[in-house]
C-alpha cells in the first residue's frame, strides 16, 4: 500500500456541504459566474482599446515629429549630402537647386551671385558643364562642391525669411 499524507500524519480530512444562511442556492452561482466572467471580458476589452488609442496616438505623434524634423533647413542640407556622395551629377544639380530654393529663398543662379564665392561658382560651372556642354565628360565627383557648401553653411551668415503676408492681429496682447 501505498503511504499517503493522511495515514503518514494519522489526521483525516473530511469536507461536508454545510447549509449557510444566505449563500446562494446553485442556479445562482452559475448566473453569477457568468456575470464575473462578462465583467473580466468588458475590463479586458476596455484596456484593450486604450490601449490601442495610445499606441494610435504616440506614433501620429511620432510620425509628425519626423515629418516636421524633415522639412527643416538642416534636413534639407543633410540630404544634399547624400546625394553628392552618389556622385550623380542630375540628382545632385536637382538637390542643390531644390537646397537653394528652401533655405535661401533664391535660385541657385542668384544664391551663387549672392554669396560671391570664387570657389563656389567654379564648383557649380563645374557641374554645369558636365551636365550640359557637348561631348564627352570627366566623371564628375561632388566632394569638392560638397566641401564648400559645407564651409559656407558654417560661414555665412544666416539670412532671416520673412513672411510676405503681414501678421493677422498685429495688436499688442496684455
Amino acid at each position: 500500500m501505498k503511504p499517503t499524507l493522511e495515514r503518514i500524519l494519522g489526521v483525516s480530512i473530511v469536507l461536508s456541504a454545510v447549509y449557510v444562511r444566505g449563500a446562494p442556492a446553485e442556479g445562482d452561482v452559475a448566473w453569477a459566474e457568468w456575470t464575473l466572467g462578462a465583467v473580466v471580458i468588458a475590463l479586458f476589452a476596455a484596456l484593450g482599446w486604450a490601449i490601442g488609442r495610445a499606441v494610435h496616438g504616440v506614433r501620429t505623434w511620432y510620425a509628425a515629429r519626423r515629418r516636421a524634423r524633415s522639412d527643416t533647413d538642416y534636413a534639407a542640407f543633410e540630404a544634399l549630402m547624400r546625394t553628392f556622395d552618389a556622385a550623380d551629377p542630375l540628382a545632385s544639380y536637382r538637390a542643390l537647386h531644390a537646397w537653394t530654393r528652401r533655405a535661401h529663398a533664391s535660385g541657385l543662379a542668384a544664391w551663387c551671385i549672392a554669396t560671391n564665392d570664387a570657389e563656389l561658382l567654379q564648383e557649380v560651372a563645374a557641374l554645369e558643364r558636365v551636365l550640359f556642354a557637348t561631348g564627352a565628360s570627366p566623371r564628375w565627383r561632388g566632394d569638392r562642391l560638397a566641401k564648400t557648401l559645407q564651409r559656407l553653411e558654417r560661414t555665412a551668415p544666416r539670412v532671416v525669411r520673412r513672411s510676405a503676408l503681414p501678421p493677422l492681429d498685429s495688436t499688442p496682447h496684455e
